[in-house]
């Protein structure tokens, strides 16, 4: 891997680790336009490479994939009213 090449990673991992971390820690549904730009730039990464993001914010993939979580950090059932 060049050096090019490990900057542009570099640099990927830090735009996504920020974007991740803005759109889904702290939150408990995303919003529709997040979800779609957030799905296009997970297409360039690994599954793994995605799980890792999500568990960084708080959340798994399938509540990624529903587009809201069921439970919370503790593993309580979150009311949606």
């Amino acid at each position: 891997m060049t050096a090019d090449e490990e900057e542009e990673e570099d640099e990927r991992d830090h735009m996504m680790n920020s974007i991740g971390t803005l759109s889904l820690a702290d939150y408990h549904a995303i919003p529709i336009r997040i979800k779609i730009a957030l799905d296009r730039l997970f297409q360039r990464l690994s599954s793994d490479q995605i799980d890792e993001y999500l568990r960084k914010a708080g959340w798994r993939r399938e509540d990624y994939d529903r587009g809201y979580l069921i439970d919370d950090a503790n593993g309580v059932s979150i009311r949606y009213v």
